[in-house]
């Protein structure tokens, strides 16, 4: 016989954004708990709502599985004397554990006879220990808390009610002075209090009082209910995933409504519409089914059911009309303003106390965009949109709508730009620059917004670095591991081969900075550039599940090249199934050990060879390093060192590189310095696990 178990936790309105990742700590927490308070079950299902965190343990054994116990004591020697006696230390630890000397065993350890105990623990009952799962309750973790009442204690909420309900009985329980019941809530305004007789009857009861309990279901029935309102009205259905999440979590009874408002709002663009309408009020901006114009629709989300229906749309016009004229009105501010005046008030914004203003940072972007073009050999239409763009493309962050909708920066500088008659590559760089604006966001496409956008997050890492802004632990204010990341999936979605430190050095010399700044850049440029590393590290993980010795191996070179070092990462992961992959990884790494360190700085001498394989090891590496300097492409590299492997085996057998002759061994010891330094320009293949 098995058993059924549900814990509820009752609180006020949580936050929408937190919800979903506080149901999947409660999955994670409840599946460790079990494990070790040694419980069996078939499956769990967690449940949440706006007012309610929840899981239910299904099949749950009647109690604890059995277990064996081995404790170790002293040594043999110790715990017994030379006449097989046991001594005080024996009877001591035998009483210890609740036995006797009779019950002790003896096992080696690691050729040594200790003494050890063997306990058999019987499992206890489910009900005895199943009620110690508030501890779980107590480990969520969240962004944000708060107290309440007389506790000292801090929750994301206060706690009103808990259920824990084994069954058809109760398991007593407390948290935060509230005891456990089998009673809960329905909706707040709609629904009643619930008493349940056993957890199989949860959704079904709260469902009863205008409660969906399961997230997925509140979700798919609000997609349910806009897809019909949609085919009723020849809309198009609204993908816009976050808002879905967030409204799903701010209800726990949906029920779709649309409303309308002025058509004359039209004349507003739209995101600034649509940013009014989702951010602001949490409605889905509506469209035309057939040509995707925009409509003076919305549709919304009651929490509640169809009751006065009618009542709750007009307040909801009334609301989102408000904040149309608010759009509108900045809007209409906004067109009386040049962009030259908009710039001109950017010296009025402070960007960093140290850095000057927004003005000054924006002329160091534009003398990185134009240096990155000089670098890559861009035409001179990119560079005379760099020179146009780079001149006012943060002129946005003056303008009332803006002030407003922070979230569009950049897109209303390519919307006011265009109204102004700037270029359409000028307006696009000025959109482009921001992008990517989250890790997995969409990045520049055309070459001046890539420029822009690389110029302004590495005019921040390195400026910021520079003056000890650094990040710490999750602490990162200014998002740099973002821009860092941003930086990274820009150069290698456009496949640019640029060696980071390098570049950064070229352009501190460009920039209008003070001198002490440009030192503490160099002070910090190492610390950067692991900076870097950290996020091409997570980078390969996560998005090629690249092994950790791997990233470890091709992040250690001496430059840092993010697109090669992806490249590389590929070769070396692939070749991990091949037969001569512990082979390479095995001669390079015994160069290494031998060259690393060694000071020589003088040229091969080949008139001093004395064997056939070491002519034969020296003119391929010869061969290697010319092609090094005309392809950078990965495989073919790693083909080299492929080639150049065998040969060091065979190298290695018929040499002593330590020779009598001085001269001799000086030139074999710069054979094995040149290679290291060409096998390191692909991988530290140290750090490779090969055996």
């Amino acid at each position: 016989m098995t058993h059924t178990y549900l814990f509820e936790i009752g609180l006020e309105e949580m936050p929408a954004q937190m919800i979903l990742g506080l149901e999947q700590q409660l999955q994670a927490k409840t599946e460790l708990f079990l494990a070790e308070v040694r419980l069996a079950y078939e499956t769990i299902e967690t449940f949440s709502t706006p007012r309610r965190l929840a899981v239910r343990i299904n099949g749950l054994a009647e109690r604890q599985e059995d277990q064996l116990e081995v404790i170790k004591g002293p040594a043999k020697k110790i715990a017994q004397d030379h006449e097989g006696n046991w001594t005080e230390a024996a009877i001591g630890f035998s009483k210890g554990q609740g036995v006797e000397v009779d019950d002790i065993v003896f096992k080696d350890v690691d050729g040594v006879p200790y003494v050890f105990i063997e306990k058999q623990i019987v499992g206890q009952a489910t009900e005895a220990v199943i009620g110690d799962i508030v501890t779980i309750a107590k480990q969520l973790s969240f962004p944000v808390s708060m107290k309440w009442g007389t506790r000292s204690e801090r929750y994301i909420r206060p706690v009103h009610w808990l259920i824990s309900l084994l069954d058809d009985s109760v398991v007593p329980t407390s948290l935060f002075g509230i005891e456990a019941s089998n009673t809960t809530w329905g909706h707040r305004f709609l629904g009643e209090e619930i008493l349940l007789e056993h957890p199989d009857q949860y959704e079904e009861k709260l469902l009863e009082q205008y409660v969906i309990a399961h997230y997925q279901t509140r979700r798919t029935a609000i997609q349910s209910q806009i897809r019909e309102l949609c085919q009723d009205n020849g809309w198009q259905v609204p993908n816009i995933p976050s808002l879905l999440e967030e409204v799903t979590n701010l209800v726990e009874y949906p029920t779709v409504f649309y409303g309308q408002f002025d058509a004359g709002f039209l004349e507003v663009p739209e995101k600034i519409l649509e940013t009014s309408m989702a951010d602001h009020q949490r409605y889905f901006p509506v469209r035309d089914e057939s040509t995707g114009a925009f409509l003076p629709y919305f549709i919304g989300v009651r929490n509640g059911d169809e009751a006065y229906l009618e009542q709750v749309v007009k307040g909801n016009e009334k609301v989102l009309v408000a904040r149309l004229e608010d759009a509108k009105f900045f809007y209409e501010e906004d067109k009386q303003v040049t962009i030259e005046a908009f710039v001109k008030q950017l010296e009025t914004s402070m960007y960093q106390e140290k850095l000057g203003h927004l003005r000054q940072k924006q002329v160091r972007v534009k003398e990185i965009a134009l240096a990155l073009a000089e670098k890559l050999n861009m035409s001179s239409e990119v560079r005379e949109t760099l020179q146009r763009a780079g001149d006012i493309y943060k002129f946005d962050l003056m303008t009332n709508v803006v002030g407003e909708f922070s979230k569009l920066q950049g897109y209303i500088g390519s919307v006011y730009a265009r109204e102004r008659g700037e270029s359409e590559t000028v307006a696009q760089a000025i959109e482009e620059h921001y992008m990517p604006t989250h890790a997995n966001g969409s990045l520049p496409q055309s070459e001046a917004g890539v420029l822009l956008a690389l110029a302004d997050k590495l005019e921040m890492l390195m400026l910021f670095f520079a003056i000890g802004l650094i990040p710490t632990g999750s602490n990162d204010p200014h998002a740099l591991r973002r821009n860092a990341l941003g930086v990274i999936r820009i150069l290698v979605d456009h496949q640019l081969s640029l060696s980071l430190g390098d570049l950064m050095d070229d352009l501190m010399e460009t920039i209008t900075v003070a001198e002490d700044i440009k030192a503490g850049f160099y002070a910090h440029k190492e610390d950067l550039l692991q900076f870097f590393k950290g996020r091409l590290d997570q980078l390969l993980e996560d998005e090629s599940n690249t092994p950790y010795d791997i990233r470890q191996a091709v992040l250690s070179t001496s430059t840092l090249d993010p697109l090669q070092v992806i490249e590389k990462a590929k070769v070396l992961t692939h070749a991990q199934s091949e037969t001569d992959y512990k082979l390479i990884g095995e001669s390079f790494t015994r160069i290494n050990n031998m060259a690393d360190g060694l000071l020589l700085e003088q040229s091969i001498e080949p008139d001093k060879f004395q064997t056939a394989s070491e002519r034969a090891l020296y003119e391929a590496l010869v061969a290697a390093e010319s092609d090094y300097e005309q392809h950078q492409v990965a495989e073919s590299r790693f083909d080299h060192l492929r080639q150049l492997s065998p040969l060091i085996d065979q190298f290695f057998e018929e040499n002593m590189v330590n020779a009598d002759d001085s001269l001799v061994k000086a030139n074999r010891q710069m054979l094995l310095k040149r290679i290291n330094h060409l096998a390191q320009d692909f991988a530290v293949f140290s750090h490779l696990v090969v055996k």
